[in-house]
């Protein structure tokens, strides 16, 4: 599968970027979730809790496929409510202008979305360990998004293993 081509005139910004207030999406959103977890389903409900327009595109099953089924299915009810449209088993191809172009990775089909101001990306983030270089010559133990891009419930794991090592 090629890599995604975002082309002229839509704005294509990274989750962490919603979360945090860096940058506004427009009212008519596609968010393409990468990872069908966390993260996808918060700026969707965050969104469209601000009456934004929101499409839910994720590659895989559904929503929230990687987070537990009691919560995620809260998640679903509440993005249903707010009229979230949810998008399964997507993967983004690229998107130019007002479309978003992605390929329906089970029946191997195109899917084009229309009328779309702003992608927002739900993928995964690059490991942040700058402090490793700070704490050379001290015991210390990396966790979390330090070693790899991951969830909360990894990062709590592996410091609870860091804290029984010390």
């Amino acid at each position: 599968m090629p890599k995604a081509e975002i082309g002229e005139g839509i704005n294509a910004v990274h989750g962490i970027d919603i979360i945090t207030g860096a940058k506004k999406a427009g009212t008519r959103v596609v968010i393409y979730d990468w990872l069908a977890d966390w993260i996808g389903l918060g700026i969707a409900e965050k969104l469209a809790s601000e009456g934004v327009d929101v499409r839910l595109a994720v590659n895989g099953l559904s929503a929230g496929i990687a987070i537990q089924n009691y919560t995620r299915d809260a998640h679903l009810a509440r993005l249903h409510r707010l009229g979230v449209k949810m998008l399964p088993m997507m993967r983004l191809y690229g998107a130019d202008a007002t479309t978003a172009y992605f390929l329906h990775t089970a029946a191997q089909e195109p899917v084009v979305l229309e009328d779309v101001d702003t992608i927002v990306l739900a993928c995964p983030n690059a490991p942040e360990d700058s402090l490793t270089e700070t704490a050379q010559g001290f015991e210390h133990y990396l966790v979390g998004d330090c070693l790899s891009a991951r969830t909360a419930e990894e990062a709590v794991y592996e410091g609870l293993k860091a804290g029984m090592a010390v």
